[in-house]
């Protein structure tokens, strides 16, 4: 026992041992919720991961003890890219309607519903398997007549989708996703190219055009400035 309520037990078997874990909430009159941690490291050398020594033990279990404690059970550690995004979605665009007054689409979801949903390679991967090259790969996939700025702005969106998941499933998830994040989504492609039409650089006006903005804009100013 770690303390009340939170157990750490080592359970030998016909092939070596394993380190199972136990909490049960204060003042609960249950058994509470075991969770099998690992095999130790009896036959085979400790690597931190499926074979745990003592120490790597007793930190896995703690770390599930606080999710536990927290209401950590109903954590997804299977969550997939479909639902992080469809999460996000829903919640940018109770944000986007509140803002307007009127039930309304989100820029997430113009830019992640044609782009990222639609692309099953890469929705149905779980984040806990998601890797640099699953995100990669899905830059390489985006629409080629997609201007590079544009394809940055979704790549943006998918980015701030994946971190919000991060930061509410952090202890569900592989502690170095956000690496993950920050690497796979770093762009693949040009943000800009010279096929890309630029904002109206060095355009000239003529004289009859600048009087009717100055009027334009004197009509608008109700200093007459």
């Amino acid at each position: 026992m770690i303390s009340e309520g939170l157990h750490l037990g080592y359970y030998r078997g016909a092939r070596g041992g394993t380190w199972v874990a136990r909490y049960r909430p204060a003042g609960g009159d249950s058994h509470g919720t075991k969770r099998s941690l690992g095999t130790a490291d009896d036959i085979v050398l400790a690597n931190g991961d499926t074979v745990l020594n003592w120490k790597q033990a007793l930190d896995k279990a703690t770390e599930w003890f606080e999710l536990q404690e927290s209401g950590g059970n109903l954590l997804n550690p299977n969550i997939t890219v479909k639902e992080s995004v469809e999460a996000f979605i829903a919640m940018r665009d109770k944000r986007q309607s509140l803002r307007v007054g009127r039930p309304s689409r989100s820029t997430a979801n113009m830019k992640l519903t044609p782009h990222v949903l639609k692309d099953e390679a890469l929705v149905l991967t779980k984040l806990h398997d998601l890797t640099e090259v699953h995100l990669r790969g899905w830059q390489r996939r985006l629409c080629e007549g997609l201007p590079g700025s544009s394809k940055m702005r979704v790549v943006s969106e998918l980015k701030a989708a994946l971190n919000a998941t991060f930061e509410e499933h952090r202890k569900a998830l592989p502690k170095d996703f956000g690496l993950t994040i920050k690497f796979g989504l770093k762009p693949v492609f040009p943000v800009e190219t010279v096929t890309e039409p630029l904002a109206r650089q060095n355009q000239v006006l003529s004289d009859r055009q600048i009087r009717n903005v100055l009027a334009k804009a004197r009509e608008l100013d109700d200093d007459g400035c």
